[in-house]
């Protein structure tokens, strides 16, 4: 029957003197053609060929987003026209970025609509809206959503939730009518992908439940990212998911419970809005989260979490660590990152996503000693950042370092911004100092 349809539509676009090559091309190639342009473009193509009329509508992926904002209401004019000429036709991919503040009707219908034409990716970003606004429910009953994001201040409430192929999900923004509803859509069957970043109103709706508890159970779960809001309420359970990377940023907070066994994790990212302090109950909770870790093979750590380890004492062995990102200012966490790293044994690459500012002064002698097995054996690479070029002397201190203590290093990178103009004067001073590694290059990177 539909095929039928989609024929019908076709036949519709024809016209018999239209005789030029391109448009005497058959009709599933014009799709081909124009499934390559931004939908905008490819409604103008009716303006060189009569007999592309309506074929525009017809290919498989719409991706429409506002860029004009007193012509809104002509916007979404486009997307309804675009929406009801495909009819009932299958459509594989739908996307609207738009403003919905005084339009939040006709959004919710010309979702609605989409659903029925059996969209298997789905995002919607929806901003400007100053009250949470009820998102449709059939969107969570679509048995052919694979991929669903949604960023929008919006309330999800939803009598029943059936996505049985849904492989990726993204909320930003979004929050729950209870908590109820949002266990039973972190913990759909097929869901491989979960990204969620809490929005500054928390998860629920509901004031009747005091801590908010997000549970994550997917039995299929690889890739689980949360951004909590800084001072969030919410605890957080994961169990029986096979994990194999973990993202977290806010506060670490009570709960954190991997339950199952966290050998096959491959990356984690653990970041906190605040510096954690070692005499308080959230540095006992991110010390128990960075031990149940020590299995990863790339890790992103915020340096105050290396001070809490380096005076609690009692590090884990990350006996298959080959790449160690420290995404904070390590300045007051010099002793842990030494401690970090003598407990990383095949740590391979070193990455500092800020700048070095420790001066290694006569007294360390003692804390770079012992060097680290991993500078004799598997380190090959060091990346670095610098902001500019004054104070070489102290801001290259510890790069001078690991210079001559690496001794398997092949590569030292030092990142500077695109407008850093002292690249000579920077080479010839690394080119001076002593190096431990006879096949050690050193190379410069301009950030974007």
């Amino acid at each position: 029957m539909l095929q039928e349809e989609f024929s019908e539509k076709v036949e519709q676009c024809k016209v018999a003197n239209c005789s030029n090559r391109l448009c005497d091309l058959p009709n599933e190639l014009l799709l081909h053609i124009l499934s390559f342009l931004e939908v905008k473009d490819a409604a103008q193509t009716s303006l060189s060929c009569k007999r592309w009329g309506q074929l525009w509508a017809l290919v498989p992926d719409l991706h429409f987003k506002e860029s004009d904002l007193s012509k809104r209401s002509l916007f979404l004019d486009f997307v309804e026209r675009a929406s009801a000429l495909r009819g009932r036709l299958p459509m594989r991919a739908f996307s609207l970025n738009c403003e919905v503040e005084g339009a939040v009707v006709r959004v919710k219908k010309l979702i609605e609509s989409v659903i029925t034409s059996g969209v298997r990716d789905l995002s919607l970003v929806l901003s400007k809206y100053k009250r949470a606004y009820l998102l449709p429910s059939s969107i969570f009953t679509c048995a052919s959503l694979e991929m669903l994001c949604v960023e929008s201040f919006c309330l999800l409430k939803l009598p029943s939730i059936c996505l049985p192929k849904l492989k990726v999900l993204i909320l930003r923004n979004v929050m729950f009518e209870d908590n109820e509803t949002l266990e039973k859509l972190f913990s759909t069957p097929s869901l491989e992908r979960l990204d969620y970043e809490e929005g500054s109103h928390g998860s629920i709706k509901s004031s009747s439940c005091a801590r908010p508890c997000i549970r994550v159970t997917g039995p299929k779960l690889q890739h689980l990212s949360l951004n909590m809001f800084k001072r969030s309420r919410s605890t957080i359970e994961i169990n029986g998911t096979p994990l194999k990377s973990f993202h977290y940023r806010g506060w670490f907070v009570d709960t954190h419970c991997i339950l199952e066994d966290t050998n096959q994790l491959i990356e984690a990212y653990l970041w906190s809005d605040d510096h954690i302090q070692d005499d308080n109950r959230d540095s006992c909770h991110a010390f128990k989260l960075l031990h149940l870790f020590s299995n990863v093979k790339e890790l992103t750590l915020f340096s105050s979490l290396l001070l809490v380890e380096s005076r609690r004492g009692i590090v884990p062995l990350f006996s298959n660590l080959i790449k160690l990102t420290l995404d904070w200012d390590f300045m007051i966490s010099i002793t842990g990152l030494w401690i970090m790293l003598r407990r990383s044994p095949r740590l391979q690459n070193l990455c500092f996503n800020k700048e070095l500012h420790y001066q290694v002064n006569g007294s360390d002698d003692e804390l770079l000693n012992p060097v680290p097995e991993c500078f004799l054996t598997d380190l090959r690479t060091i990346s670095v950042t610098l902001l500019c070029s004054e104070r070489l002397h102290e801001r290259l201190s510890m790069v001078r370092e690991f210079l001559e203590k690496a001794m398997a290093l092949t590569e030292m990178v030092i990142k500077v911004p695109q407008q850093y103009e002292g690249e000579g004067i920077l080479l010839e001073k690394l080119s001076k100092y002593p190096m431990g590694s006879k096949n050690c290059r050193i190379s410069l990177e301009r950030m974007p």
